[in-house]
């Protein structure tokens, strides 16, 4: 025989939560038991709890295999204060022999007992030999010493019989004996067993604790509500306890001393009992008044003084007596939550059923203290219980309450959201009609000076129109996280000149002087170089618009480890009290007094979030001779080296940068009367494109629709589609999308031009196959500029491939020429592919996702595809990296090697020859 390691357990346990109808269920589904007369045990799979009757010797210790004739008997778990002995009931103080011989059949190698828990200290003897011990029995208090923990003794090489016996004493608490049941099984079962209930305990007490800290940290956050306060102490006392009597502390190697164990067991008991009765006060305030509960803490100021004070048993017997009073104040509360219920109290239900819950379990804490093990095999399905209705109805309590505080600011807040709804979607609306006025305005001719000037008029109120509807988008992108920072190490300086340069225009002949003092040798910021023009954009333009005459200066210079920015004027200045109201939106300086000056006062909102989302503040101040300075700081970027071009942000400037005066007429270089189609189904824009493109000499057509788009470009394919997003039929980039089935983008290049202009727009109509991107309204030199420079790679592309045709033409002898290799290898992969796998060729383009496949009526088509397979309807420009990259598909999938082979050297052949 060996002795396993100490598994430990305090003492007493705690009131656990237990239905009735779950305690007779689990005394029917109990392990099999071990009884005097009964067959030998089979241990097999299972678990056995050794019940006897055992053998009980009152006030002496047995010798082992003595066959003494016992005082009495008994079955386990159990306290000898249940017994009588000449009539007389048994004290708990004393000590005491139990035996129990046990038959097995069929013994096996090794079998494991298992004794939870004895109270206060024993020796255990297995066949005459004494194998574990907790504490020190003896016959006398003084001779006693207790403790307290879980044993699990290996017996090896067990006989057919074995003898138990127990010397138990003492001398400390008001039940004395096995308040658990004995177990006995093999290792294996054993050790699956004792690792189920650690599981279950440690799940359990973690899971109250949690629940406990985080209703206090609710009550925290909402002080005057009380309830959270005390559910969350007496959830936290209840996790507290499952984890003393649930073994868990001696499982980690934290044995706390008996002085402690104990005292703290009931401590945490009565905690949870006290605070679960002022918890159903604060819930219920006119049927429970805290005047009255809160004398419920009285039980726990005794008990502390008790447990100071007097012994140990006296601390015991008190426990008792106090959960009798508590249990009583628990009746009592029940029967105001009841009448709660009748007359129809939110929440009354779930807390009186609650309630009966953890009224049953004090119920069997007073009647079994101590003694009942069915008690801890129900305990877990009790708490959840409780605990769960518990937390429901605080949940609903707090919904409710949520919903409340929602209710106050729903309207607010829905009118807000309509507000930048309405904003963004009106935005959108402007820029398609700003387009036209812009684009005619830039198209009409100039030779009347006054007409010039009315020109110039509409130009440059367009423009600041346009200016401010950016500012409304981007402010509402900023404010639903929309506009994203993309920061990378940038050179400050060019951006600094570049923005400084693009402001001077708006001065006009005001006397106004606009200087840079910006430091050599600056080092590279961390920035979006976009989002930082835009901010030094608004910060000069808020600059020139308040500074009637003087001198506008933009500084920058290093402190330290950052790049500081000033843009300070000798305009009106801002009042003392202005500075942080100015940076809040639809806010402006000078308000009562200063008129005419335009804007609705986003500027500086945005570039206080653009700078925010780089790290940076935003400071306003008075400047020194009156006017106003803002001032931010950039962190110094010494990881990366500064981007190659800077001074280039990829946004486009804005519009009202384009000085007023004559158009600038634009000199492209490509072939006058080059062909683009127009897909707008606004009229004012089409005649807008058709006006500008046409004074350039290009020859354009219109289509109105997506559908009508298709159709003019299928009888005529033209050099460039100039292509709306926002159609009502088909749009944009549905049409795009259909396009690349057949064109590749070099063959039929793509502008979208779109009053669209989110991130996310841009990448999407990219990504659908689009060659560039336009957004309305723009700069007529930007169009013609985005045209040409798209024109003129068609050009070059259509010169590469008629040269390169032109060679791949001319036969090696009898070798095929380029565009029927390309319709033979796509036959070819067909073939295999419907050999090696049985499936159509429509199978075939959608696993690939190289070909388009439509539905007519029920029938797949692959209308591509088959223009592929025939020299004579192959496209005038194949997409021969198309073909190929399917033959690679299909040869993957061809098992045979001989046509897998044929298929990579046609493919290769082709590469070859256009490569």
């Amino acid at each position: 025989m060996n002795l396993a390691r100490a598994r430990r357990s305090p003492p007493e346990a705690s009131p656990a939560v237990i239905f009735a109808l779950v305690l007779a269920l689990l005394f029917g589904l109990s392990a099999p038991t071990a009884d005097a007369g009964t067959p030998p045990l089979d241990l097999g799979e299972d678990v056995h709890s050794l019940d006897g009757p055992w053998e009980f010797f009152w006030q002496k210790f047995p010798e082992p295999g003595a066959e003494d004739e016992p005082d009495a008997r008994m079955n386990l778990p159990g306290s000898w204060t249940g017994l009588t002995i000449d009539g007389a009931a048994l004290p708990a103080a004393g000590h005491g022999g139990f035996r129990l011989r046990v038959a097995l059949e069929d013994p096996p190698a090794q079998v494991v007992l298992r004794v939870p828990m004895v109270y206060s200290a024993y020796h255990l003897y297995v066949d005459g030999e004494r194998v574990a011990q907790v504490g020190e029995p003896g016959s006398s208090a003084s001779e006693s010493r207790p403790d307290y923990g879980e044993r699990r003794v290996v017996i090896d090489d067990p006989g057919e019989e074995l003898e138990l016996l127990f010397h138990v004493s003492n001398f400390t608490s008001r039940a004395a004996g096995f308040p658990h049941p004995l177990e006995l099984a093999t290792p294996e079962v054993m050790e699956h067993n004792v690792a189920r209930d650690l599981i279950g305990n440690a799940a359990l007490s973690g899971g109250l604790v949690l629940l406990g800290l985080s209703q206090l940290v609710l009550f925290r956050l909402r002080q005057n509500e009380t309830m959270y306060l005390f559910f969350g102490f007496m959830i936290v006392a209840w996790g507290m306890q499952t984890a003393l009597t649930g073994q868990l502390l001696v499982h980690t190697g934290w044995h706390l001393p008996i002085e402690i164990a104990r005292p703290l067991d009931g401590l945490t008991a009565l905690t949870a009992a006290a605070f679960y009765l002022l918890f159903l006060s604060s819930l219920f305030p006119r049927e429970l008044p805290m005047r009255y509960t809160r004398w419920v803490l009285a039980p726990l100021a005794i008990y502390l003084a008790i447990t100071l004070l007097g012994s140990e048993m006296t601390r015991s017997e008190a426990v008792g007596w106090l959960l009798y009073f508590l249990t009583g104040m628990l009746a009592l509360a029940l029967a105001f939550v009841a009448r709660a219920w009748w007359r129809g109290v939110p929440d009354a239900g779930p807390i009186l059923l609650g309630s009966a819950v953890v009224a049953g379990s004090a119920i069997l804490q007073i009647l079994w203290f101590n003694e009942m093990g069915v008690r801890n095999a129900v305990a877990n399905t009790g708490v959840l219980a409780a605990v769960a209705l518990h937390a429901i109805t605080l949940s609903r309590r707090y919904a409710r309450a949520f919903e409340r505080s929602q209710q106050l600011e729903s309207e607010l807040r829905r009118a807000n959201r309509l507000k930048d709804d309405f904003l963004a979607s009106t935005s959108h609306e402007l820029r398609t009609p700003l387009h036209a006025m812009i684009g005619m305005a830039e198209s009409l001719p100039r030779d009347d000076p006054r007409q010039a000037q009315a020109l110039d008029l509409i130009q440059s109120s367009g423009h600041r129109l346009t200016r401010l509807v950016d500012d409304i988008l981007s402010f509402t992108r900023l404010k639903h996280g929309d506009l994203h920072i993309r920061p990378e190490a940038i050179a400050p300086a060019p951006l600094l000149h570049t923005a400084a340069e693009s402001v001077r225009p708006l001065l006009g002949d005001r006397p106004v002087a606009l200087e840079t003092e910006i430091e050599a040798d600056l080092p590279a910021v961390r920035a979006d170089a976009d989002r930082l023009h835009q901010v030094l954009f608004n910060l000069l333009g808020n600059a020139v618009k308040y500074t009637d005459a003087g001198r506008i200066v933009l500084r920058a210079r290093r402190e330290g480890e950052t790049v500081c920015v000033e843009v300070e004027d000798t305009g009106s200045g801002i009042a003392e009290l202005d500075p942080e109201r100015l940076q809040e939106p639809y806010e402006q300086g000078h308000e009562s007094t200063d008129t005419g000056r335009g804007g609705v006062g986003l500027g500086l909102a945005i570039s206080r979030q653009i700078l925010e989302r780089h790290g940076a503040r935003l400071e306003l101040s008075g400047g020194a001779d009156g006017g106003t300075r803002a001032r931010f700081c950039l962190d110094v970027d010494r990881a990366a080296a500064p981007s190659a071009d800077p001074t280039s942000p990829s946004v486009t400037p804005p519009a009202s940068l384009e000085p007023a005066g004559e158009p600038t007429t634009f000199a492209h270089e490509g072939s006058p009367g080059a062909h683009i189609l127009i897909v707008e189904d606004e009229d004012s824009a089409a005649r807008v494109l058709e006006t500008q493109l046409g004074l350039e000499g290009y020859r354009t057509s219109r289509a109105s629709s997506g559908e009508q788009a298709l159709e003019c470009i299928a009888r005529e394919a033209p050099q460039l589609v100039l292509l709306d997003v926002m159609m009502p039929d088909m749009s944009g980039l549905t049409v795009c999308r259909r396009l690349r089935e057949e064109h590749d983008p070099a063959s039929l290049p793509i502008i979208l031009v779109t009053a669209r202009t989110r991130e996310h727009d841009i990448v999407e109509g990219l990504q659908a196959g689009a060659n560039d991107y336009l957004p309305k309204p723009f700069y007529r030199q930007e169009l013609l500029a985005r045209v040409q420079s798209q024109l003129q790679v068609h050009e070059n592309e259509q010169m590469r491939w008629a040269l390169e045709e032109k060679e791949a033409h001319r036969p090696d002898g009898d070798e095929e020429d380029l565009r029927t290799q390309l319709a033979t290898l796509l036959t070819r992969s067909l073939r295999d592919w419907e050999l090696e796998t049985g499936l159509t060729r429509a199978d075939l383009a959608e696993e690939s996702g190289l070909w388009t496949v439509t539905l007519d009526d029920t029938t797949r088509k692959t209308r591509t595809l088959d223009r592929y397979c025939n020299p004579e309807t192959l496209p005038r420009r194949p997409r021969w990296g198309l073909v190929i990259r399917t033959a690679r598909f299909v040869a993957a999938r061809v098992e045979d090697a001989e046509r897998k082979g044929d298929l990579l050297e046609r493919a290769q052949r082709i590469e070859r020859r256009l490569a």
